[in-house]
């Protein structure tokens, strides 16, 4: 009997963080971001797919050159996994989006 009161009293303890913590608040949201694209990424954008506008820019006031790579958390506080991303670059060059990256599943994230 007494194996069996500390047996539940484990399986208790081992199952109540599962009901106390957001599995998908919980997921890991830090993507590679790799500017493959040849020329320098000025503003680096990710918004919230649920979103109708660009949230602030990720690189604040640096560059990401051509051939460098960044580690970005996409992390915005509301438990969202789908985002669209923007990078828009120095040299005029139309502005490479992608839309609905799981960032809670992908690690890589390539601009071209």
């Amino acid at each position: 009997m007494r194996k069996f009161v500390l047996a539940a009293a484990f399986m208790v303890a081992v199952a109540i963080p599962s009901f106390l913590v957001d599995s998908a608040s919980a997921e890991n949201r830090w993507v590679k971001v790799c500017n493959n694209s040849g020329a320098t990424v000025r503003e680096l954008y990710g918004s919230r797919a649920s979103t109708d506008s660009w949230e602030e820019d990720v690189l604040h006031e640096k560059v990401l050159p051509a051939r460098t790579c960044i580690n970005v958390n996409w992390n915005d506080g509301t438990g969202a996994c789908i985002f669209d991303i923007k990078a828009v670059f120095n040299n005029g060059r139309s502005p490479y989006v992608v839309y609905g990256v799981n960032v809670c599943r992908v690690s890589d994230l390539n601009i071209r």
